[in-house]
């Protein structure tokens, strides 16, 4: 099975006369770190974040600007069901190195402005969120460079097979600071490590290339390394070395799965349906590798999302028909929520483009985009431990109509819960709703004549639920779909006058409703997740040259 690396940076590639600051758009360049104790017991802490750290949702490696600030969130930590403290670390790198500076009242970070020389000359800052409980501790990171500008010509990882060329995973870097008004460069040179894991073997340093030959079954990992200072006429900027990888992992044959047997496989996907933006926006906020079961013509894959809380209602669809789709896993990542779902496909619907809607929280409306499965370069797989299951979803499931639009409130308010309907073929489908507050806690909320009371601040979440016997899971039991809704309860909430609308007592709601329109994901996305910015074109066509550029 494919080993995957914490670290995954959608590179910004702009370098016109100046530097143009773009986000760098990664789905895991959070450095999580959980330690256990010894003897068991619960699970570490699960740390969220009270808003997205920046504009560029969750992205956790992100280039900014001298002068730009950053809104540092709380951190919202929980151990055994109950809330603990958090706390929260800065450290920026400058001349000196790494030094540490407290967090203003106001929780805002002015990037550049600290004391001395260091004034718009820090290269990068390091924001950690973290909780501790009984020797369990949980740590999400977030970079942010700023002067220190350090991408890569591909994204993502990427993969190979035995006997085939392949590029090296190509960086470049570069260091700027503002003197005044100006920009001026420091130049430096990158070093370059590549290590060689075979599979079952010890790793080993392979000879600096510019094309990988495997001659096994393994993994690459490229490291590019900084100059341990960045100096120039005897004057010192960056007083400490950064480090960079990405991984290559070698696969022993391209399988095609329609053609070979019964089994597991890998693969990666295109994504269509969308703008060049779009397509490295779904790169980065989604898993970009497919895991998947072949049982006869029964294909079952596993798709993820790498910033679930910000991405709620997932549909599938082919030919119209909502494709079956089951929570496999729910985990957190420190401040990363990822989700993987298991998803139904027939002989038809594993070649086709698969229609992908879901709503995403930041921007309050629904996106809309579609994948193909990169079948032709796809590899064997020894297992999935997700794919070994008891249930399989059913071939297709109910649709549920209802509103995505986050509902807005005032503590104390008696909500209506929003009427739903679902359908499945021409087939009416019952739906029922049940309201939990906390997305995190899934604190059971009482509903009365389709009503809850939000006496508490904070997030309830409805759940509807609707299910049909016309088709049915592996086990027999009747398909099923889950659809959320968001409703925020604030003290501070003012209710809208009696002409505004259906106030929020009955269930009004954002004044953003979703679009429902044509849809793909566009420049607003940006709010959302993973990319900042409309200038990272460049890494997204990297990203789909890279996926394109396998060798038949």
């Amino acid at each position: 099975m494919r080993a995957r690396t914490v670290c995954r940076v959608c590179a910004a590639a702009l370098i016109a006369m100046c530097i143009i600051a773009v986000s760098l758009a990664g789905s895991g360049l959070m450095r999580s770190r959980t330690a256990e104790a010894a003897d068991g017991g619960y699970a570490a802490p699960v740390i969220s974040l009270s808003q997205p750290f920046s504009d560029n949702g969750m992205a956790t490696e992100m280039t900014m600007d001298y002068g730009d600030t950053v809104d540092v969130p709380e951190v919202i930590a929980t151990y055994n069901g109950e809330r603990i403290e958090g706390y929260v670390t800065v450290e920026y790198l400058g001349s000196g190195g790494w030094t540490e500076i407290g967090l203003p009242e106001d929780r805002k970070i002015v990037l550049g402005n600290v004391e001395g020389e260091d004034y718009n000359r820090t290269a990068m800052y390091v924001f950690t969120f973290g909780a501790e409980a009984d020797g369990k501790r949980t740590e999400a990171v977030y970079t942010v460079y700023v002067g220190l500008q350090l991408y890569f010509t591909a994204t993502g990882e990427l993969h190979t097979f035995v006997g085939e060329e392949t590029d090296t995973p190509t960086c470049l870097g570069q260091y700027y600071y503002l003197d005044g008004t100006r920009m001026r460069f420091v130049p430096f040179e990158l070093t370059r490590e590549i290590i060689f894991t075979p599979t079952g073997g010890e790793p080993r340093i392979v000879s600096d290339t510019d094309v990988l030959l495997p001659d096994a079954t393994g993994e690459y990992t490229v490291t590019y390394s900084t100059p341990g200072k960045i100096e120039s006429g005897g004057v010192t900027y960056a007083g400490a070395g950064v480090s960079v990888s990405r991984s290559v992992a070698v696969y022993s044959e391209r399988t095609d799965p329609r053609s070979g047997g019964d089994g597991f496989y890998g693969m990666g996907y295109y994504v269509g349906g969308t703008s060049a933006i779009g397509q490295g926006m779904v790169a980065s906020s989604c898993d970009p590798e497919i895991g998947m079961k072949k049982d006869g013509n029964r294909y079952y894959i596993l798709f993820t999302q790498t910033a679930a809380q910000y991405m709620y209602n997932l549909k599938m669809k082919v030919g119209g028909k909502s494709l079956g789709i089951l929570v496999a896993e729910e985990r957190t990542e420190g401040a990363q929520s990822l989700r993987t779902f298991v998803v139904s496909l027939d002989e038809t619907s594993v070649q086709a483009e698969i229609a992908v809607n879901m709503y995403i929280g930041p921007m309050s409306r629904d996106v809309n985009f579609t994948i193909a499965l990169d079948l032709a370069n796809a590899y064997p797989a020894e297992s999935f431990p997700l794919l070994k299951r008891e249930e399989y979803p059913a071939a297709y499931v109910p649709e549920i109509s209802a509103s995505s639009a986050e509902m807005y409130v005032k503590t104390g308010s008696v909500v209506t819960v929003p009427a739903a309907t679902a359908d499945m073929g021409g087939e009416n489908c019952e739906v029922t709703a049940e309201v939990y507050y906390d997305q995190t806690l899934r604190e059971y909320t009482e509903v009365t004549d389709g009503t809850f009371v939000a006496a508490k601040e904070g997030v309830y979440v409805i759940v509807y639920t609707a299910s049909s016997a016309a088709y049915t899971t592996s086990t027999g039991t009747p398909s099923r779909t889950e659809f959320e809704r968001l409703v925020n309860v604030s003290d501070d909430y003012e209710q809208p006058a009696p002409d505004g609308g259906s106030g929020a007592a009955d269930g009004g709601e954002n004044a953003s409703a979703p679009d429902d329109g044509a849809g793909g994901i566009g420049a607003g996305m940006i709010v959302c997740i993973a990319v900042g910015g409309a200038l990272a074109l460049g890494a997204v066509c990297a990203f789909v040259f890279a996926l394109r550029r396998r060798k038949k």
